[in-house]
């Protein structure tokens, strides 16, 4: 997606362009964007929509710093085209601003998931004109939240809204989310923005239609739990860093007929009693990473989950060499995330490189001894490598890692690494995203920067996927 700040830059842009980064330098500047008729995507500020109202082809939009919605958006009144609308960072609510798009009938996904853009009530009603709504990402203001999340309810035309991610000012109420449980199409509720004070949970419970839910950092009971379990078709649940969570609590959720995906990232509470009992026959994706309850034993049970593809662990001291054999011993895993496995010695590690079926591999600030870090080439099939956090990287073995047939996204964090190597690996390899950062906690690299300058220069589109792949990953730091 090439960046155009002046009408010079944009005239040098060939006519087939169909996606741009776009903000505008100078206001009085002229931009023409006749000649661009399958411009479809295009990523701006605020203050750059005023050049824009002439546009007719555009179908995907993300715009930052929106802070005169009522003003700002009425440059794009004659718009029809939208599928996908996304904002970032505001200071007002959207108020009017939302009825100068209500001639975009297709748009399907609407983002506004940022604190200081809130939606109204008024606002929410001109989302009636979209009747192909199935997403819905955004912001309510506390002293409002109960009203519009009725007023969502009660649009005509709520059947196709499915996923809702929201935040809220202040705490959420229950009252909130029992107007959200009306929506005829909900299977997606994300909280993870909200504040919750109570019980919330309440409204779900048998919900037939939920297909997930999201909390973070919230404190839930095992009645909570109980509610949540009682959801038939439930299967997504993430409850990182989530408080109150103990064996009484996972224990109702052990054999849930339909779960796929469970988050228990960062839970401390629950023990290897609770993890042995988990029998969900769906269970395809876990994450324990950072979780209490992990040793031997309880990895040995895990083991039995039937179609388990996807783990994470680490982070506490019950994950030893034994248990990294058990999981060694898990063929049906194809994708495997370490974090902070400090009871690991050669013995561990060398048991992770019998899994030469592994698809993706991400270890997260441990590092694997020296002498066994080049077997890394043994696992052949590994399509995302990620060594973020180990200070054990050099040119020669860079080259190596790069060399594995399928592997197609490659980080590591390291001042180690010469820039001859990474112009090499990026012309020989440009199908593989290498993402490459100095140290964590480490002063300001220069030389770093001035690689990273060389690389944009070189290969201005590699790189640019490769901080959008990049940002995937974000999470880990």
């Amino acid at each position: 997606m090439p960046l155009v700040r002046s009408s010079t830059e944009l005239a040098a842009l060939p006519p087939d362009t169909r996606a741009i980064e776009f903000y505008a330098e100078e206001s009085t500047d002229e931009y023409s964007f006749e000649r661009f008729d399958e411009l479809t995507n295009i990523r701006t500020d605020g203050n750059s929509l005023f050049h824009l109202s002439s546009l007719k082809t555009v179908t995907h939009l993300e715009v930052s710093s929106l802070n005169h919605p009522n003003v700002e958006l009425w440059n794009l009144r004659e718009w029809a085209n939208l599928e996908s609308v996304s904002f970032s960072l505001g200071t007002k609510t959207f108020g009017l601003g939302l009825q100068f798009l209500t001639r975009n009938t297709r748009l399907k996904r609407f983002s506004a998931r940022t604190i200081g853009l809130y939606l109204t009530p008024q606002a929410v009603r001109y989302l009636a004109e979209f009747s192909q709504l199935e997403y819905l990402s955004g912001c309510l203001a506390e002293t409002t939240a109960p009203q519009t999340a009725r007023a969502l309810a009660e649009l005509r035309t709520n059947e196709h809204l499915a996923q809702v991610e929201l935040g809220c000012s202040g705490a959420m109420v229950p009252e909130t989310v029992q107007e959200l449980a009306k929506l005829p199409g909900l299977s997606v509720l994300d909280l993870r923005g909200a504040k919750l004070l109570e019980d919330i949970t309440e409204p779900l419970q048998r919900h037939a239609g939920l297909r997930e839910v999201a909390f973070y950092n919230h404190r839930l009971s095992p009645e909570m739990l109980k509610n949540l379990a009682s959801c038939p078709n439930l299967q997504r649940l993430y409850l990182t860093y989530c408080k109150g969570i103990s064996d009484t609590g996972l224990l109702e959720l052990k054999d849930h007929p339909s779960i796929q995906q469970l988050d228990l990232s960062d839970v401390d509470g629950v023990t290897s009693t609770a993890l042995k009992q988990l029998r969900c026959p769906k269970l395809q994706n876990l994450n324990l990473a950072n979780c209490s309850g992990i040793e031997a034993q309880s990895v040995a049970s895990l083991a039995e989950l039937p179609v388990l593809k996807e783990m994470s662990v680490g982070g506490n001291e019950g994950f030893d060499d034994k248990s990294m054999a058990l999981i060694a011993r898990m063929k049906g895993l194809s994708s495997l995330r370490l974090y902070r496995v400090e009871g690991l010695s050669e013995e561990g590690w060398t048991e992770l490189l019998k899994m030469n079926w592994l698809e993706d591999l991400i270890v997260y600030s441990s590092d694997i001894p020296p002498d066994l870090l080049p077997r890394l080439t043994e696992l052949e099939n590994l399509e995302t490598l990620s060594l973020r956090g180990s200070v054990n990287m050099s040119d020669d073995l860079f080259r190596k890692l790069t060399g594995l047939p399928r592997l197609r996204y490659l980080a590591c964090d390291t001042d180690c690494l010469g820039e001859d190597v990474q112009i090499e690996v990026h012309e020989q390899h440009p199908g593989i995203s290498q993402v490459v950062r100095p140290p964590r906690n480490t002063s300001y690299q220069a030389q770093w920067w001035k690689t990273q300058e060389k690389l944009w220069e070189l290969f201005p589109e590699q790189v640019r996927r490769e901080r959008g792949d990049d940002s995937e990953y974000w999470w880990q730091d």
